[in-house]
């Protein structure tokens, strides 16, 4: 009798703190397998190889300022993701974004750039597990 294996949900992190990439793993790397990406170009380079079918990306979770012009405390006016959400949407990715913001007032504009829902940086492990039943 042949069993068949189920496959982790492969989950897209576009996150530039490296603590937070460290809280999810510690939490989810046992039952999703986790995308690393601490900047744009880098989420960029995953998002084409899922699109050339090398991976297959199930949930995408965005902050919405990545890099140094970005930093806390500089208070940009807009999520500089937005263009990347947008163009992910555009290009046919059906999955669940997640807008992870900590910047006030981003969350609905992340949602109208294509995200699906906000969820606060330390429930996205609890978000992710009951998403996918883990």
């Amino acid at each position: 009798m042949t069993s068949k294996i189920k496959e982790k949900p492969v989950v897209l992190v576009i996150e530039d703190e490296q603590y937070i990439h460290d809280l999810y793993c510690k939490r989810l790397c046992k039952k999703v397998q986790l995308l690393q990406a601490h900047s744009i170009a880098s989420a960029k380079n995953f998002f084409e190889r899922h699109l050339n079918n090398k991976i297959s990306i199930s949930m995408v979770v965005v902050d919405g300022s990545i890099g140094p012009s970005y930093a806390v405390g500089t208070n940009p006016v807009l999520p500089n993701t937005i263009p990347f959400i947008k163009k992910i949407r555009i290009l046919g990715f059906a999955g669940q974004i997640v807008a992870s913001t900590g910047v006030d007032g981003w969350e609905q504009i992340m949602i109208e750039a294509g995200c699906n829902i906000r969820v606060e940086k330390d429930a996205v492990p609890a978000f992710v597990l009951e998403h996918f039943l883990l």
